[in-house]
């Protein structure tokens, strides 16, 4: 993630130091080296490592898209099964993909524990 500084005031954007700078033509798509010779100083901010919570939101969201992936692969087996016509392998494929649910199901239901542990009081 890029900031810039100028005057030792740092900035988020590059239009945020256009405006500061309201007099001055700016190229399109500027190098350092054009910021550098208008004062402008371009510096790399890491962005900050996800908190737990934030990983955990990301978790439950992948698991979510899981399930739904998972719900449409046994429309299929669930057919075959129901019209009566469902051989082996549907019967596999559809006690494999109920048991990858019946996990899923499980991890979310503890990092909704976790996210409703972890909330203040006031929020619970």
């Amino acid at each position: 993630m890029k900031k810039y500084k100028y005057e030792d005031v740092e900035y988020n954007s590059l239009w945020d130091v256009r405006q500061k700078l309201p007099h001055v033509s700016f190229p399109v798509e500027p190098t350092e080296g054009q910021l550098a010779e208008l004062g402008i100083k371009v510096v790399t901010v890491k962005p900050p490592k996800p908190t737990q919570e934030e990983l955990d939101e990301r978790r439950r969201f992948e698991i979510l898209r899981e399930l739904d992936e998972i719900d449409r692969r046994l429309v299929r087996p669930l057919a075959a099964i129901v019209a009566g016509t469902a051989d082996k392998d549907d019967r596999e494929r559809f006690e494999e993909l109920m048991t990858e649910k019946d996990r899923l199901r499980n991890e979310l239901e503890a990092l909704e524990w976790a996210v409703r542990d972890s909330r203040p009081d006031y929020l619970k």
